[in-house]
């Protein structure tokens, strides 16, 4: 096995074996091919909810689906295990899929953690662009799929309480901060 780990509930074994002939992955009893480079497998945080993503697939809870061309990557649950998202990278743009539906009309920005959930599942944010955006002014925030043009921001963090999005934004060789869109430091 190259990778093992239990569900969040204990109740099944998930892991990652290879034979001469390929990879896959197990999950309780049932197994399911893998393709032979580049996967992402992250643990739901309750239940007994499993994804692994690469070159080509994503599987979730078990359903495998193909994308010829395409890349999943930063696989992530949200904090209540209630929804999934991942960036797909294919074709050479960069999309947010949260629970299997593209997100229209915004490209993702690559970054270490491209998106995030609230606290309470119920948000999701993430650095983007218009699809035709000139340059960097154009750049923005997303918030549940709403663009908000912010200019090159990062550190997107939400409030504990979930109520409050804050986000830095690079000024010369200074950083402002920002909450809910207006400046604050």
């Amino acid at each position: 096995s190259r990778w093992a780990a239990f569900t969040a509930d204990g109740s099944k074994v998930v892991y990652i074996g290879a034979t001469p002939a390929g990879q896959f992955l197990v999950i309780g009893d049932e197994e399911t091919a893998l393709p032979p480079v580049g996967l992402e497998t992250v643990i739901g945080p309750v239940g007994t909810r499993v994804a692994v993503g690469g070159q080509g697939i994503m599987i979730l809870d078990g359903k495998v689906q193909k994308f010829p061309g395409g890349i999943a990557t930063s696989l992530k649950f949200s904090p209540d295990g209630s929804h999934f998202a991942y960036q797909l990278n294919g074709r050479g743009a960069l999309t947010l899929v949260l629970d299997g539906a593209p997100q229209p009309g915004y490209g993702l920005m690559e970054s270490e953690a491209p998106f995030i959930f609230s606290p309470d599942s119920k948000h999701i944010a993430y650095s983007c662009r218009p699809p035709n955006a000139a340059g960097n002014d154009d750049l923005g925030v997303c918030l549940d799929g709403k663009y908000v043009r912010t200019g090159p921001s990062a550190n997107l963090t939400f409030t504990p309480d979930s109520n409050h999005l804050l986000w830095a934004r690079r000024l010369g060789l200074a950083f402002r901060l920002f909450a809910d869109g207006k400046p604050v430091v």
